[in-house]
């Protein structure tokens, strides 16, 4: 029998793509609420937005890092705990699930017209990302 090395691989990848993940849902979903308006889009503005997109997912790296650290290592405790209890929360949807929850549990102090759609939607949709990624190679 051999080693299974991938065993973790999904924490550092979980870490280092919540915040990219979190600005590319959080400016998608701008987007769509302003969609019965135009969006003013010129081609010879797109080489300055694709390096003003690239700088912005860089920094969010730098700066999702962090903010990242915590929610994803507590998630990773707690589905690693029920795991270790009941063979079924093994699969990937409960740990996506987990992390649905946990990104869904600031609404419950912030109601989500005070937090703005955009941003919910964003934590919602990051924390179930990461949440899949950490449950992939357990």
């Amino acid at each position: 029998m051999y080693a299974d090395n991938r065993r973790g691989r999904g924490i550092p990848i979980a870490i280092v793509a919540a915040g990219p993940v979190f600005i590319s849902c959080y400016f998608l979903a701008d987007l769509y609420l302003r969609l019965p308006d135009a969006l003013a889009f010129r081609l010879t503005d797109l080489p300055g937005h694709f390096g003003n997109a690239l700088l912005l997912l860089g920094l969010s790296v730098v700066v999702g890092v962090p903010l990242s650290i915590m929610p994803i290592l507590t998630g990773l405790v707690l589905m690693q705990g029920l795991s270790a209890w009941h063979a079924g929360f093994r699969s990937s949807i409960f740990w996506a699930l987990a992390g649905g929850m946990i990104g869904a549990l600031p609404l419950i102090a912030f109601p989500a017209g005070e937090m703005g759609g955009p941003l919910c939607f964003a934590l919602i949709v990051t924390s179930t990302l990461c949440g899949w990624l950490c449950g992939r190679w357990q």
